[in-house]
């Protein structure tokens, strides 16, 4: 549930934390708390959707992924 994520990330916060998306719904309980996690790992469609974004080229997703605060990002792309 969102609520536990933000619990984890304020208790823990301090932590090395690594988030996974697991759908482009549930990765939204990340975006309140995105500057807690080390890492944040998903996929191109589930980026698009934290960021409420149409981009295309993965590492401007990244880019945009720090700037809301995540400290370091994985994105996947299927085949690409």
């Amino acid at each position: 549930s969102e609520d536990l994520i933000t619990k984890i990330c304020k208790n823990y916060g301090h932590k090395f934390i690594i988030a996974e998306g697991v759908s482009s719904h549930k990765i939204l309980k990340f975006k309140p708390v995105l500057q807690y996690f080390s890492l944040v790992k998903a996929n191109k469609i589930e980026f698009q959707n934290l960021l409420d974004s149409s981009e295309k080229d993965i590492f401007i997703l990244a880019q945009e992924a720090v700037k809301n605060g995540a400290k370091a990002v994985v994105i996947t792309d299927g085949e690409n």
